[in-house]
């Protein structure tokens, strides 16, 4: 039996084959909701930014054209702040991330080590033969 009583594994089923067969929509779909998604953000930093014009205006009495000076101002002090503790931030997110894909290579090829000693005489002269079939195969391919 192809699918089992497993919800899980049909459910697996059902979305592997809805995104072999409705690859566009569903590509079409995303997008539309990542269009989205900025267009409520911008619409969310235009009301900041309109808000805190409002307020300059009311709490310093000046013109809107002040305001706006010194809101632009302000949101350059606020962008490069965050730029600056971003740039202070990914010295350490780099170190940890390469301490982490280290890791994983390391314990990668622990296994595929462990795994080609265990493979008996017949075992890895089958796999040297698959590799050198599909080594044969790329390069005839790359050369047609």
């Amino acid at each position: 039996m192809l699918l089992s009583n497993n919800p899980k594994v049909v459910i697996k089923a059902v979305l592997v084959i809805s995104a072999l067969f409705f690859y566009d929509t569903f590509w079409d779909l995303f997008l539309s909701l990542l269009h989205y998604l900025f267009g409520i953000l911008h619409l969310m930093f235009e009301f900041c930014e309109h808000t805190l014009e409002r307020l300059i205006e009311h709490l310093f009495h000046v013109d809107p054209r002040t305001a706006e000076v010194l809101v632009f101002y302000v949101m350059l002090s606020i962008g490069a702040y965050a730029t600056l503790k971003l740039i202070q931030l990914l010295p350490d997110c780099y170190r940890a991330l390469v301490e982490q894909v280290t890791a994983y290579w390391q314990q990668s090829k622990a296994e595929t080590l462990g795994y080609w000693q265990a493979q008996s005489l017949k075992g890895k002269i089958q796999w040297g033969a698959v590799f050198m079939v599909g080594m044969l195969g790329m390069v005839l391919w790359l050369s047609s």
